[in-house]
């Protein structure tokens, strides 16, 4: 069902066999970087390294491109100027700093507990607890499969998501999310 403004719209759509399918697409895509690149992989069949798609290919499947980087785990960071077209104090006119930190965490930190505490009293009002709100969720988003977690919170009481810290895996995460 298509849902447009106040009208109802129903679209029927069949499914095609991808041997079926009437056209081709094709795809390629080059990677370019100052960090030299050690490797890298895709799901679907190549013809050269730099991941273009076996002919026919008839896009009936996600494509995933893997990248990897030698010494990943080392900081970086990116400058750019900002465009001399562009006005001062703009987006595109001014110069901006990408810093990425990609920590490489030993396995024992890996398979730890994670216990996050949250404070919604009344000093976190407004802003304060959405932005500790979105915090919290990226955090959530960002724990390895297999540790262990969970979230209190305080107030005037306090209460906890889980009894006791449980495994981190996608029914738990949706739970901690809801």
């Amino acid at each position: 069902m298509l849902f447009t403004g106040s009208k109802d719209v129903s679209i029927q759509v069949t499914s095609v066999p991808a041997s079926l399918v009437p056209y081709s697409l094709s795809f390629s895509a080059r990677v370019s970087s100052s960090r030299p690149v050690s490797k890298v992989e895709s799901n679907t069949e190549q013809t050269q390294a730099t991941v273009k798609m076996a002919a026919g290919h008839k896009f009936d499947r996600d494509v995933e491109l893997l990248i990897y980087y030698k010494d990943a785990h080392q900081p970086t960071a990116v400058v750019e100027a900002g465009q001399t077209s562009a006005k001062p104090g703009t987006l595109m006119g001014d110069p901006v700093v990408m810093l990425s930190l990609y920590p490489e965490f030993p396995q024992a930190v890996m398979s730890a507990e994670f216990v996050f505490l949250l404070d919604r009293s009344g000093s976190m009002a407004g802003s304060c607890i959405k932005s500790a709100r979105d915090t919290l969720l990226l955090l959530l988003k960002s724990l390895p499969m297999g540790c262990y977690f969970n979230i209190y919170s305080f107030g005037s009481s306090y209460e906890h998501i889980f009894p006791k810290s449980v495994e981190y895996n996608e029914k738990t995460m949706e739970e901690a999310l809801s």
